[in-house]
């Protein structure tokens, strides 16, 4: 609308009626070249807007909005591309679901955490907490370690026996060794001059806690094993004439192991056997004939001491079941 203001009028005309209007200082002197008033038309245009922005409504938030993080207006405003800073992108990756860094620092993939979880469920895990892989109560398996247990496992499977030898090239903490089938294994040397294995699970395919392994040879299995502490599962020998000569040699630091004995056997460099490992040798001998358990001193000292009650019975009770202990 194009319009004409003028001020102090002599003049002026109503184009339509003709009316003439004496000289006024006025804003209704205000007219678009089709004579309509301007400040009327004004009036009913702001009206008009009025009531449309009267439709519009707005909803209170439920909550106060929270304070602006710190620097995120610089960084939105920054001119240049910024590249992330390596804490950045291990956060990033962490975020995106594909692994963890270990407590070493070691960056792991989520596919080998996640197989370590399936494979070892029911000894050990990857704690999220303490971010070390476990098994067979070890607790702080870093990622380099966790690979070669999972590798020497995946092998010993593949193979069908442990007959794949662990010996000197195993260089970890702890195995587990799932015995395929219930047949009697050479196990000669399997695990001998190995001086980092602390723990070590034998565990039926079948999940059976009762039939764990069963040796057809068994000399100098654990030999030099010196820091060996911990063997799970049920040790049986195929026969009562099993080879077991130092099947134990220089197992230092051996505290529990579970054996169903038929003939004897040497654990005299194993000073820390514990009395749960005797008693349940004791208990669970199927021997037919009188068999020798040789111990370390200690351990002698411990059993024919009258006054170590516990102790003491489980001599009796190889007695009882034509079993000697005897020291060197």
């Amino acid at each position: 609308c194009n319009s004409i203001a003028m001020v102090k009028i002599k003049e002026l005309y109503d184009r339509i009626t003709g009316k003439k209007f004496y000289p006024i200082t006025s804003s209704e002197a205000v007219f678009c070249k089709n004579g309509e008033n301007l400040e009327r038309r004004l009036a009913t245009d702001k009206e008009e807007i009025e009531a449309q922005m009267s439709n519009i409504i707005s909803e209170p938030t439920d909550k106060a909005l929270e304070a602006i993080e710190p620097g995120i207006i610089r960084d939105a405003l920054r001119k240049n591309q910024q590249a992330l800073t390596e804490a950045e992108r291990k956060q990033v990756r962490i975020n995106l679901g594909l692994g963890a860094y270990d407590a070493t620092g070691a960056w792991v993939p989520q596919a080998f955490i996640d197989r370590w979880n399936i494979v070892f469920s029911q000894y050990g895990i990857f704690n999220i907490s303490t971010r070390f892989f476990e098994l067979n109560d070890i607790t702080d398996i870093g990622y380099g370690e966790a690979l070669k247990i999972l590798e020497l496992y995946i092998s010993h499977i593949t193979t069908g026996s442990i007959l794949y030898y662990y010996h000197s090239i195993a260089d970890v903490r702890t195995l587990l060794v799932h015995t395929i089938s219930w047949s009697a294994i050479n196990a000669g040397g399997c695990f001998r001059n190995n001086p980092k294995l602390k723990t070590l699970r034998f565990a039926d395919a079948s999940n059976d806690s009762k039939r764990n392994i069963l040796l057809s040879n068994a000399r100098g299995m654990f030999e030099l094993a010196t820091s060996l502490e911990a063997i799970y599962g049920i040790i049986y020998f195929e026969h009562a004439k099993v080879d077991t000569a130092n099947m134990f040699a220089r197992c230092d630091s051996l505290k529990n192991v579970s054996i169903v004995l038929q003939q004897s056997i040497n654990l005299s460099h194993s000073r820390w056997l514990s009395l749960p490992s005797f008693k349940f040798m004791v208990a669970n001998a199927i021997n037919t004939s009188a068999i020798t358990i040789t111990v370390h001193a200690d351990v002698y000292a411990k059993l024919t001491d009258e006054t170590n009650t516990e102790w003491y019975q489980v001599l009796l009770d190889a007695a009882d079941k034509n079993i000697t202990f005897a020291t060197v």
